[in-house]
């Protein structure tokens, strides 16, 4: 009954969200066959997608929501979680459009900025993608970038743009101070001789240092003598099905990760991020049931956002490359297909997360910003075509053009935005009856698996013991106080 009424209860605050009208709806809804039907490359030339250059707010919202229509049918809480997200706020909605964002920049980058050094590229950069990885030294932790599900060879200007941009929808900053010290440290940093000064990021620094593995999987486990299962949150996870669970496992152990356990304990469906909440991302718990236990990630792996303008490649290939050139002690990485899907699979760290823009002060925004472009800057002249003297050369001699274009696009960004928000609560409220199907149907089988569980316990032998039986009835001698 537990878990029936917190099934129900996600299901009432999902429903709760939707309240656009039937009009838009079915307006949204009818440009979808159109975009469909379209390819979305704008390398062809021969069509250029809605949304790219349109100041139209129907076909915007439909180009983004064309974006996210594959997981319509395959993971209907996935897609209206992820879109409630993207409506909650202009930083998500930043993070979380980037097909949307890289139309509008390919169709509008100066020529200048597009000749540019080429290097491996983030793709994703923005003020949340930092945080904590193992120093480069191995000496501890360190500040670093992190997640690698776009990165891509492409010119500097991408990354540059995109993390200026993410600075401007975090802070709204009314002049260029923040830009040109992001730009001032981009170039210290491409020497590699730097330090970090940034207060917050220090003290993220030596909290997460703090962490213990035992206190993380007391919080995502729950450990009944040597078997360890993971904690339901409706919402943070799901429940994997049984037969999708044993396919899950077996896709695990037939990757070739360094340092798999042997013991497989239990597997749940995480929700996380802002742009893959709708992506198929499995944790499990494994090792041999003591506080040296790990969690391991099995994440959907899809083509790079800069696909359509650089060119496919093999995408394991891809993020293991863009991992090693921006972390010297990349934690080990592998693949295996789980239902037809390419997956990457890591260990996850027990620390990790990132410094929340507005956790940075006023005061301290300039030094945090100044710290974020050297980071990139260190981690581009490493790849960069003309190392990091060309880098530097690119930023001093196209730096005005660099903070114009940035404020474009995260005007740009804003503006879908709002355009965004009654589309996406009119989808939220179309898809509520495959969300309560699959909701249900999620029910259904933990209901079973608990009847299963109690029958099986209800069978199992019960052990007499022999000899004379303990009288209970007796007090036992009390202590003296």
């Amino acid at each position: 009954m537990r878990v029936l009424s917190t099934v129900l209860a996600v299901v009432c605050v999902l429903c709760a969200i939707a309240h656009a009208s039937a009009a838009n709806l079915r307006r949204d809804l009818a440009l979808q066959p159109k975009l469909e039907s379209q390819s979305l490359n704008p390398a062809g030339g021969a069509w250029t997608p809605p949304g790219a250059n349109s100041n139209d707010p129907v076909k915007i919202a439909a180009a983004i929501l064309n974006d996210n229509k594959r997981r319509i049918n395959q993971s209907p809480i996935g897609y209206s979680k992820k879109l409630e997200r993207l409506a909650s706020d202009a930083f998500p909605f930043f993070r979380g459009t980037t097909p949307q964002y890289y139309r509008r920049y390919f169709t509008e980058v100066p020529a200048s900025l597009s000749k540019a050094p080429k290097a491996i590229v983030h793709a994703d950069l923005h003020v949340e993608n930092f945080g904590v990885i193992k120093a480069d030294d191995g000496s501890g932790l360190s500040y670093g970038v992190d997640d690698f599900d776009e990165n891509n060879e492409g010119a500097v200007s991408v990354d540059l743009v995109r993390c200026m941009a993410s600075i401007n929808i975090a802070y709204r900053p009314n002049d260029d101070k923040l830009y040109k010290s992001f730009l001032d440290g981009y170039k210290k940093g491409t020497d590699g001789k730097f330090h970090l000064d940034s207060k917050p990021i220090k003290k993220f620094i030596e909290d997460q240092a703090k962490v213990k593995a035992k206190d993380v999987l007391g919080k995502k486990t729950k450990l009944d003598g040597k078997k360890r299962t993971m904690i339901v949150d409706p919402a943070k996870n799901l429940q994997v099905p049984e037969a999708d669970k044993a396919l899950a496992i077996a896709a695990l152990k037939s990757s070739k990760l360094a340092t798999l356990p042997s013991n497989i304990h239990d597997v749940i469906h995480r929700f996380g991020g802002t742009a893959s909440l709708d992506l198929t991302r499995l944790e499990f718990a494994a090792g041999n049931g003591d506080d040296n236990d790990i969690i391991i990630e099995m994440k959907e792996m899809l083509d790079s956002v800069l696909t359509p303008y650089v060119g496919k490649k093999a995408n394991f290939d891809r993020v293991k490359k863009g991992m090693s050139a921006w972390q010297k002690r990349p934690l080990p990485i592998a693949t295996a297909k789980y239902k037809g899907q390419d997956m990457l699979i890591r260990i996850r760290p027990f620390y990790g997360g990132a410094i929340a823009p507005l956790e940075v002060s006023n005061g301290d925004r300039v030094e945090f910003v100044h710290d974020l472009g050297k980071l990139v800057g260190y981690n581009h002249a490493k790849t960069a075509v003309g190392g990091g003297a060309a880098l530097k050369a690119f930023v001093e001699k196209n730096e005005a053009e660099l903070i114009s274009f940035t404020k474009k696009m995260a005007a740009y960004s804003l503006s879908d935005f709002e355009a965004f928000k009654p589309a996406a609560a009119a989808a939220i409220k179309a898809i509520q009856p495959k969300v309560q199907a699959q909701l249900k149907a999620l029910s259904e089988a933990v209901a079973q698996r608990t009847i299963a569980a109690n029958a099986a316990a209800t069978a199992a032998p019960v052990v007499v013991s022999k000899g004379k039986p303990k009288d209970l009835t007796k007090d036992k001698k009390k202590k003296k106080l």
